[in-house]
């Protein structure tokens, strides 16, 4: 009977794969070209993020990215709109559920569209940040990565904070400056997970988590960790998991991934979340604090909140390598 059922699930997950490779539709922009292996792509998947797209545009343009791809997952607000107003993007649709099936969704767009080439794949709230020596830029950390048969590069999510404002004055992405210096727990990188599996890890890479999220909430789990620039090649196996891939060999240094997930009304996106599908005891528990309470006043009570300063971090996150 087990093996009936495996064969089963097999089918199910090959039709779900097809069902997916399929449901892509074209949009707006360039369809992908092919790019040499010093040069890079942008994707990321948005839904309701109007707020994020200017920044996020201007952010990875000017880091220097040849193209950037939205994967639109059923906004009805303007983000998609406001991406048209830009040269260097192209918008693809797919509207399978984002909850059941997001790494489905991102790992099949990268093997369909963009196969041959170096990804950074990042939400539209998160800023990828090159840092430390001989990395300081994206030509730099390619040419690295190239020179030593890399194919992927681990990433720390550091929640970014508000400065107060003053009262009356909307607050900008400009005034997310802040992090709790303390709030990332470093244990060894979890080597034998079925989701990371063939990955060679180098010593001073570990698995990064907790943030703001779990200090609200220390029975939850979060991992900052994330490997969002990726060589899609040989055996690698993208979006194994939301934060992992499989069959890499990573590059001995982990990067800061400024994450603005705080900007905005983040009480009415936890609701939007669990409307669609989100229903973990995570996201009540968030759903019920920030309900109640904002990031500001949760900013204005904790001792260890410091101006990001991305070298420092660079240097705390690979300070063991």
């Amino acid at each position: 009977m087990n093996i009936i059922s495996s064969i089963y699930r097999r089918l199910y997950e090959l039709y779900l794969d097809l069902f997916c490779k399929y449901s892509f539709a074209h949009e707006f922009g360039p369809v992908p070209a092919t790019i040499s292996n010093k040069e890079f792509f942008v994707v990321t998947m948005i839904k309701n993020d109007e707020i994020f797209i200017k920044p996020f545009v201007e952010y990875y343009t000017k880091l220097g990215a040849s193209h950037i791809f939205f994967i639109d997952n059923g906004s009805t607000d303007s983000s998609v709109s406001i991406v048209k107003k830009y040269q260097n993007v192209s918008v693809y649709k797919n509207r399978m559920h984002f909850a059941k099936h997001q790494c489905r969704i991102r790992r099949t767009f990268l093997k369909r569209y963009l196969w041959g080439s170096w990804v950074l794949f990042v939400d539209s709230d998160e800023h990828f940040y090159p840092a430390g020596p001989g990395t300081s830029s994206m030509n730099s950390i390619l040419a690295h990565l190239n020179q030593h048969g890399y194919t992927a590069l681990a990433a720390c999510m550091i929640d970014v904070l508000p400065r107060r404002v003053k009262e009356g004055d909307s607050r900008k992405l400009a005034d997310f400056c802040l992090y709790q210096k303390n709030s990332i727990e470093i244990t060894p990188y979890p080597i034998g997970e079925y989701y990371c599996r063939g990955n060679v890890v180098p010593i001073g890479v570990n698995l990064y988590s907790g943030g703001i999220r779990k200090i609200i909430n220390p029975e939850g789990e979060y991992y900052l960790i994330k490997h969002p620039l990726m060589f899609l090649g040989g055996q690698i196996v993208p979006f194994t998991h939301p934060h992992f891939c499989a069959n890499a060999k990573l590059a001995e240094f982990v990067l800061p991934l400024l994450h603005y997930k705080f900007f905005g009304d983040i009480a009415a996106k936890i609701h939007d979340a669990i409307l669609s599908g989100e229903r973990s005891k995570t996201w009540l528990v968030e759903n019920e604090y920030f309900s109640k309470n904002s990031i500001q006043a949760h900013v204005d009570v904790v001792s260890d909140v410091v101006p990001v300063d991305v070298g420092e971090i660079y240097d705390y996150l690979n300070r063991s390598s």
